[in-house]
């Protein structure tokens, strides 16, 4: 059997005549793999910011930094983590 819990915020606003968009999130996974002696988890922080081309496109740009806890030091995520910028397209239909 194993446990596992997530807590996740998300907030967006949208404005200036619903053309700009700016977004933060925040994520964090916990629990116990199967075979692992400890709680294992995951921290994830986004920022990021865009504009609508159209009102079902958007161009938009974040901030991603997460890591990873709690891990053996024979685990590939062992002392884990990255960080960097996206750039992406979003189309809405």
């Amino acid at each position: 059997e194993r446990r596992f819990n997530q807590q996740a915020v998300d907030v967006v606003y949208r404005g200036l005549a619903d053309y700009v968009f700016l977004g933060a999130r925040y994520n964090r996974v916990k629990g116990r793999l199967a075979n692992f002696a400890n709680d294992v988890e995951a921290n994830r922080y986004q920022v990021g910011a865009g504009i609508f081309l159209t009102s079902g496109i958007l161009m938009k740009a974040e901030y991603v930094t997460q890591e990873f806890k709690g891990y053996p030091t024979t685990h590939l995520r062992n002392g884990g983590k990255f960080n960097g910028f996206i750039a992406e397209g979003v189309i809405a239909f």
